[in-house]
């Protein structure tokens, strides 16, 4: 999905400073959020960030989507299972989350997209 919207996005070359650009991607990732939150549609992590990822390569800036995954806690039956979390950072900085993400879930490190994956 995210090398299909790589092509859709048509990436400018960013002429804001580094400061100016963070700004920007902080007030982004504050408009995702309200609209994602009061919207007729809930959306989830990944739908959220996968937008803001959007918006912000549509205006030049270059982030990158972070993908978690923990242990979810054992429930009294014992069951147990795993959590995943998606967010947006620039820079290292999170944008669309808590600062301490990146603490409580492990991160990929990389895209995983298998090498021979051809988009139409």
């Amino acid at each position: 999905m995210q090398a299909r919207l790589v092509r859709l996005a048509r990436r400018r070359a960013s002429r804001l400073p580094a400061a100016d650009a963070m700004e920007v991607s902080r007030r982004l990732a504050w408009i995702v959020e309200v609209v994602a939150r009061r919207g007729p549609w809930p959306a989830n992590c990944l739908q959220r960030s996968v937008v803001l990822w959007w918006f912000l390569r549509r205006r030049g800036i270059s982030s990158e989507i972070r993908i978690g995954v923990r242990r979810r806690p054992a429930t009294a039956s014992g069951s147990q299972g795993l959590d995943f979390h998606a967010w947006v950072e620039l820079d290292g900085v999170v944008l669309n989350d808590r600062s301490d993400i990146r603490g409580r879930f492990a991160t990929f490190d990389r895209a995983i997209v298998p090498a021979d994956v051809r988009w139409r």
